[in-house]
């Protein structure tokens, strides 16, 4: 059996291996006489029959005698021969299968079909068959999938497919990240807004730009000035303002070492800025410039001759040290539109200019309690205590000692603002800390001080046994001195060979000082003996007495007139010299040559003398009259001069170096310098609350009087101004500019007069009960009842009394009647009653008189007689039917003035006007307005709108007299 099956293997194996032979023979040169066609089949050449398998005949294959088509192994063959095409979902070249899905040769296949080379298919992308990224017909494709066509992707912008910015510029618009900016973007150092360029001032990360570019130039933006691309640092000026940093300035700066003061903006001059009480004591006046101490501190009988409110009595004018506040007390607690003057005051910068006369109100009640605003040590053992304003009483004082002990304490040195309080060194410790209480410390208005009591504390030092040491003698002049020492002192004494000289603390108005000034009447040379003594220490301890040569060295340099040049002052032509050093007055020399048309000539040598400025107090300035030299004024000649002297010299008496002097003489002439001051202008109210009238004693300058800046009504600058003559101005307010009824301030400035070159400064009038300028309005219109009827007249109540002597009865008050029928009464044959038939009702006669009551009239019957009868009736009064009007009411922002003209205000159906009802046609009641109409509004008219009109004759007015603000056009009716 097992050999059987070998054999049988071997044999399908043989013929296996005949089979496999000729399906893949590669020549057919047998099968030409093996095989024929017949029939279109593969036949045998012998039998006939059909040859079944695969047999290659004549380079062509046959599966069971039909031409293949289709796979033989892993090859296509289509009628017998290797084909190329689709078979099966695969796609063959040449009978060699190449692709079912997929890429073969640039081109895509899907089961063998070949769908696209480059281009789309299923709505993606091909490129050489494949999956592609680019564009194609005006979109863009990523791995085959569209994206865009134009618009963004991927942060770029693509225009018909193409990619054609992504963050820079297309068509001059800035595109980020493909997208169209929005809001502030720089690029390129050019700043765009959006898409585009940007246009105007902006501020883009803290730099301010000017269009594209960073600015470069002063601007103001935003209200603020700009200096390139950040605000302004400093005072500027720009176009005609000045700017402190960013802002208009206001106030007072130095520039170029000139102190000058600034209102707005404005550059303006010497002037008193405000005048205000500070406490129940002290009235302060604040100056926008330094002003001249001596001027301001004047008094006369003890009081200032500079300032006066009111009646108050001010004495102690003091100068702050800046030279802009004056601090004067008054004898008054509190004011009530006292009347303020400021005389004019001479500047500190030049005694040539006066601040102008100033005027106001103040009213002022001090409801502020002083308190304790410093301490200062004295000395070991005491403190001076200074408080925030003058205070009338010291107060009662206190400390407790080491031990527990309460010691009362008597201040010393009380002068209102400050007192000094001191204890007994022995009974505290040193390094402890004492605390002194004080109670009822009040201020000119009685207020007390806060807190109360008020608690001051001292840390007890050692006393200073250390006398005081001399550190230096400095020589500061020709005749002067300096005497340093190593701590703060008393004064004491100083001689200079033998000879006493005036000794002052170096800071002003000082009592003790480091550093002392001595004086002397000779001028200071050669070594001379120093003896100092009598100078303590602020515990006491008094120095060591002090001798010492100094070797003072004369100051053998003559004084310089660093600049000398012609100056005009009121008027005046001056030889102004200004020296670098103090120097005396004297008379001077003054040669030298002048030129005209050409012709040089020698000036005759005339004699001037030489005088400080009013008011100077440097000492290094004089001023050289030069009217009636007529040698030295002719007009348009050019000088050069020498000015010399022996008699002007410095402190350490050297005379002065000669000078030069050259200048050009023009004639001097006289400018109109004429201003307006308080009592040239009054300011008057008129039935208009909006409307003011400021009258001027001198016709005005038109330009500068009809500036709405130049008035200011309640700190606002008015609406408008105009001239109804030369000296009168009407100033028309803001609506709503004065929102109260009360006294308000006007402040004018800046007004020339007619002819004048210079502008006032400002003048404040207050204009009292100034009633408020707020114009009423028309919150609501509405058609509240279109009824309407003519209306009933009314019937007079009355008493029918009849049968009877009618003089008998008459009848009371018909006040009240209501209707009755006719009623019978009877008297009864006695004559003591009346009986009311209709109801039985007996009335009782007395002495034939009677009374009854019908209809609630009372009726009275006098002389009765027996058996008489009479009848009453009584009518009411009929109750009257109103006429009815179609009404409009109005409803008012305020209540409103109950007068008005009846044909204030008019009623339009569309464009065509109502009538109205013949009387009470517009009726006021607080803030409501009544329109009555003649006849009912129709459903056409209502169509049209209705619509509330002011005439020419509109007088309709609030009660501060505004009148009511409706417009030409009208309003709206509501329904």
């Amino acid at each position: 059996m097992s050999n059987f099956k070998l054999v049988k293997t071997a044999a399908a194996l043989a013929l296996g291996a005949s089979v496999v032979t000729s399906a893949v023979a590669t020549t057919d040169a047998s099968a030409a006489s093996k095989y024929k066609i017949k029939s279109g089949k593969l036949v045998y050449a012998k039998s006939g029959k059909v040859v079944k398998g695969y047999v290659t005949y004549k380079s062509t294959v046959y599966k069971n005698g039909s031409k293949l088509t289709g796979l033989k192994g892993k090859t296509y063959y289509k009628a017998g021969k290797k084909a190329t095409g689709t078979y099966k979902g695969a796609y063959y070249v040449k009978g060699v299968k190449k692709v079912t899905t997929g890429t073969y040769n640039k081109a895509y296949y899907v089961k063998g079909v070949k769908k696209v080379s480059t281009g789309l298919y299923a709505s993606k992308y091909y490129k050489d068959g494949k999956l592609a990224t680019g564009t194609y017909k005006g979109a863009y494709y990523v791995k085959g999938l569209k994206k865009v066509t134009t618009g963004t992707y991927n942060g770029a912008y693509y225009v018909a497919g193409k990619k054609v910015v992504s963050t820079g510029l297309y068509k001059d618009q800035l595109y980020v990240s493909g997208k169209l900016n929005k809001g502030y973007k720089l690029y390129k150092e050019d700043l765009y807004k959006d898409a585009v360029l940007n246009k105007g001032l902006v501020v883009f990360e803290d730099k301010l730009y000017d269009g594209a570019k960073q600015n470069d130039k002063l601007v103001i933006f935003d209200g603020k000035l700009y200096d390139g691309v950040k605000v302004n640092e400093g005072i500027k000026k720009f176009e005609d303002k000045w700017y402190n940093n960013a802002e208009l300035a206001d106030g007072t700066f130095t520039i170029d070492g000139k102190e000058v003061a600034f209102e707005n903006g404005v550059e303006v001059g010497a002037k008193v800025k405000s005048v205000e009480a500070i406490n129940a004591q002290q009235v302060k006046v604040t100056f926008n410039k330094a002003v001249d101490k001596a001027s301001a501190e004047a008094v006369s009988d003890g009081a200032s001759s500079v300032v006066t409110v009111g009646d108050a009595k001010l004495t102690n004018p003091t100068l702050s040290e800046d030279g802009r506040t004056l601090t004067l007390t008054s004898n008054k607690t509190s004011y009530d539109a006292a009347t303020v003057v400021v005389a004019p005051v001479k500047t500190k910068a030049d005694a040539n200019v006066s601040t102008p006369k100033y005027a106001s109100l103040l009213t002022y009640k001090d409801t502020v309690a002083p308190t304790v605003a410093s301490t200062e040590k004295v000395n070991y053992t005491t403190v001076k205590v200074i408080f925030s304003e003058p205070v009338q009483t010291q107060g009662s004082w206190e400390y407790t000692d080491k031990n527990g002990n309460v010691h009362s304490v008597t201040p010393a040195n009380f002068n209102n603002k400050s007192l000094e309080l001191s204890i007994d060194p022995t009974l505290v410790a040193v390094g402890s800390t004492v605390t002194f209480t004080g109670v009822n410390i009040s201020d000119a208005a009685n207020n007390l001080i806060t807190p109360n009591p008020v608690k001051v504390d001292f840390v007890i030092g050692a006393k200073d046994e250390v006398a005081p040491t001399i550190s230096s003698i400095t020589q500061v002049g020709g005749k002067k001195f300096e005497i340093t020492f190593d701590k703060e002192v008393t004064t004491g004494t100083v001689t200079v060979g033998g000879v006493s000289a005036k000794v002052a603390p170096k800071t002003e108005n000082a009592t003790t000082d480091k550093t002392f000034v001595v004086t002397t009447t000779s001028v200071l040379n050669n070594p001379q003996t120093v003896a100092v003594a009598g100078f303590k220490n602020l515990d006491g301890t008094s120095m060591t007495d002090y001798s010492k040569v100094v070797v003072f060295q004369k100051d053998e340099v003559a004084p310089t007139a660093k600049e000398s040049k012609l100056v005009t002052i009121e008027g005046k032509h001056y030889v102004q010299l200004t020296f670098d050093k103090e120097v005396t007055e004297g008379s001077v020399n003054i040669s030298g040559t002048q030129m005209k048309d050409y012709v040089t000539t020698t000036v005759d040598a005339v004699t001037v003398d030489a005088k400080y400025p009013k008011n100077d107090t440097s000492k290094k300035v004089l001023l050289v009259d030069l009217t009636g030299k007529t040698t030295l004024t002719v007009e348009d000649a050019n000088y050069d001069l020498t000015v010399s002297s022996t008699a002007v010299k410095s402190d350490a008496e050297v005379a002065m170096a000669s000078t030069k002097v050259a200048y050009t003489y023009k004639k001097v002439e006289a400018a109109n310098t004429e201003v307006f001051v308080t009592d040239d202008i009054k300011v008057e109210k008129t039935v208009n609350p909006s409307v003011l009238t400021v009258t001027f004693s001198k016709d005005v300058d038109g330009a500068s009087a009809t500036m709405t800046s130049n008035y200011k009504v309640n700190g606002q600058t008015v609406k408008s101004v105009k001239l109804t003559s030369e000296k009168v101005a009407e100033l028309t307010l803001n609506p709503g500019q004065i929102s109260v009824t009360g006294t308000y301030n006007v402040a004018i400035s800046d007004v020339k007069v007619k002819g004048s070159t210079k502008v006032m400064d400002t003048v404040t009038k207050p204009v009292t009960e100034m009633k408020e300028n707020i114009a009423p309005t028309i919150k609501t219109a509405v058609l509240t009842s279109n009824d309407f009827s003519e209306g009933s007249a009314e019937v007079a109540a009355k008493a029918d009394i009849s049968q009877a002597d009618t003089t008998k009865v008459t009848a009371g008050d018909l006040t009240n009647a209501k209707t009755t029928d006719l009623t019978t009464y009877t008297v009864s044959s006695d004559g003591l009653k009346i009986t009311n038939d209709k109801n039985g009702t007996e009335i009782t006669v007395t002495g034939g008189n009677a009374t009854f009551t019908q209809g609630e009239v009372e009726f009275t019957v006098a002389n009765a007689t027996a058996d008489e009868k009479f009848t009453v009736a009584t009518t009411a009064k009929k109750d009257a039917v109103t006429a009815k009007s179609p009404t409009i009411t109005l409803k008012a922002s305020e209540k409103l003035n109950a007068t008005v003209a009846q044909d204030a205000l008019e009623v339009y159906a569309g464009s065509t006007k109502l009538a109205l009802a013949t009387t009470d046609a517009i009726v006021i009641n607080n803030d409501t307005i009544t329109i009555k109409l003649a006849k009912a509004v129709t459903t056409a008219e209502l169509s049209a709108g209705l619509t509330v009109k002011p005439t020419a004759t509109n007088n309709i007015k609030d009660e501060a007299g505004n009148s009511l603000d409706i417009s030409a056009s009208g309003v709206q009716v509501a329904r």
